[in-house]
């Protein structure tokens, strides 16, 4: 008997998901993508899809006990790559279902912005089980309006130390989130060219799904999206003096940034 736990249109096992660094345009993406008619787009929802499969694999993995006790690593092996192949599916259609996603729509996705952080990194190979024919979608920003936008939005004060940190985040997520480049279905884009030049930007990903850029998905454009307010003046004075990290300039430099 075959399980599942959906009945929609889309195929749960084939997200779109928008990667990378929080605070670097991936809300506007992410309502690009949901004004198209196709497309349900989910926000954040705190890592919920590697969570979800920990407990159930924790729970439903193989046990050896009993007469099995005595199966070689094998047999094992066998066992649990049988055991991954029927979970997968049934755990993906979960995820759907608990998301709310839309079952009229032919796709879907959502943001797992922050992986690859100094406070949150789960393993790319959960979301290769759960989602073997995703498409990824990296989204960078420079990283001094990266960092001066977290200490805007989150009320911090931006000094030498906290500078630092986020851009070491920023280093640290970029370089993670490029582990997905060897998958079929990767897409790397910036923040300042999304908002220069939107349709050049999504027009490709949208064929990679079968869909065409519409009219619909210049909408977000035309609205501020959870933009922060940040004092330039005091930046661009702690900016002069801050000594950039040699990994820093060359992470930035491969995405034609300049510090």
């Amino acid at each position: 008997m075959k399980l599942t736990a959906w009945n929609g249109r889309c195929d749960p096992q084939a997200p779109l998901l928008v990667i990378g660094a929080g605070r670097s345009g991936s809300s506007l993406l992410a309502r690009i993508f949901g004004a198209h008619p196709d497309i349900c787009f989910d926000d954040e929802n705190d890592f919920l899809a590697p969570k979800l499969w920990r407990v159930v694999w924790e729970h439903r993995r193989p046990r050896w006990i009993g007469a099995n006790a005595d199966d070689g690593p094998d047999d094992r092996g066998q066992a649990e790559a049988a055991a991954r192949r029927r979970l997968a599916p049934i755990v993906a259609q979960a995820l759907v279902s608990i998301l709310g996603i839309d079952p009229e729509r032919t796709h879907w996705g959502y943001k797992e912005v922050w992986n690859g952080s100094a406070t949150h990194r789960y393993g790319w190979d959960v979301y290769d089980l759960l989602f073997p024919r995703a498409t990824w979608v990296h989204l960078t920003r420079h990283p001094l309006d990266f960092a001066g936008s977290c200490a805007a939005w989150n009320g911090d004060q931006l000094t030498d130390s906290y500078l630092e940190a986020r851009l070491a985040d920023w280093s640290a997520m970029v370089e993670f989130s490029r582990l997905r480049n060897s998958r079929e279905r990767f897409y790397e884009i910036r923040y300042e060219d999304l908002v220069a030049r939107p349709r050049s930007c999504v027009e490709p990903i949208l064929a990679e799904l079968g869909l065409a850029w519409l009219e619909a998905c210049e909408i977000p454009l035309q609205r501020p999206i959870m933009a922060s307010q940040r004092e330039h003046t005091k930046e661009q004075a702690l900016l002069k003096r801050f000594r950039r990290s040699k990994l820093l300039a060359q992470t930035a430099a491969s995405l034609g940034y300049e510090l």
